[in-house]
């Protein structure tokens, strides 16, 4: 995701490793080092401190809305298949899975496509593959993009790497506001943060989701049906 090798992968693949390889395009291997992993998002952040020109930089998403039917596609390395393509389609409206929202697709996923990148048919990234339901080849499943954008944006400031980070676009604001609500521990924090993204990108689904859950926890039934409601419409 930047030209100085920075890599975003799922935290899963990796969490229990000692030593990391990354192979690049040109067959070339470098040793890696976790620098971030968020058991949170799935997500690891790998650094190599190789220059390339082979990167795709992480912009903050315009919006979680991928319409049902869109096509995708995936590069991935199913059983050791380095630079599989695969496509499939979305198949679903989000999905609450565990404490975040994914993408549901019938993109066929196998061992070894778990952090792949999916691209939609303008060649923008939406996500990284997270995995597929047991027992099938073709329910699988997606990480958003923004999920992605918003574990960097967490991260930027602890890197001490100024100008050779990869750059999310400092005018979307929502993205730490919305990181702030996910990870704050006090409830009201978290209610103040989901409620100001609101404010910034009204009918946003992920701050409304993780909002009505707050206000559930919180006893404030009125006001979480009301965001139910609005999710629904």
């Amino acid at each position: 995701i930047s030209g100085d090798g920075l890599v975003i992968t799922t935290a899963h693949e990796i969490s229990e490793a000692r030593t990391l390889f990354v192979k690049w395009p040109d067959k070339k291997v470098f040793k890696g080092r976790i620098k971030f992993i968020s058991s949170l998002y799935d997500l690891a952040l790998v650094e190599t401190h190789v220059e390339t020109t082979d990167f795709i930089p992480l912009r903050a998403p315009k919006s979680i809305e991928v319409p049902i039917g869109q096509r995708i596609y995936t590069i991935g390395c199913p059983y050791g298949l380095i630079g599989t393509l695969a496509q499939g389609r979305i198949a679903a409206s989000p999905r609450v899975v565990g404490d975040i929202l994914l993408y549901q697709c019938d993109l066929p996923v196998y061992p070894g496509n778990s952090g792949g990148p999916v691209f939609d048919s303008n060649g923008e990234l939406i996500g990284l593959v997270k995995g597929r339901l047991k027992d099938t080849d073709t329910i699988s499943f997606i990480i958003p993009s923004f999920y992605l954008s918003v574990f960097l944006k967490e991260n930027l400031n602890k890197m001490h790497m100024l100008g050779r980070s990869p750059s999310v676009s400092e005018s979307r604001d929502w993205i730490y506001w919305f990181g702030l609500g996910l990870a704050a521990s006090s409830n009201s924090t978290k209610e103040s943060a989901f409620k100001k993204v609101l404010s910034m990108r009204p009918g946003f689904t992920p701050a409304l989701y993780h909002l009505g859950l707050v206000l559930n926890r919180q006893g404030k039934l009125k006001e979480e049906l009301g965001i139910w409601k609005e999710l629904v419409n």
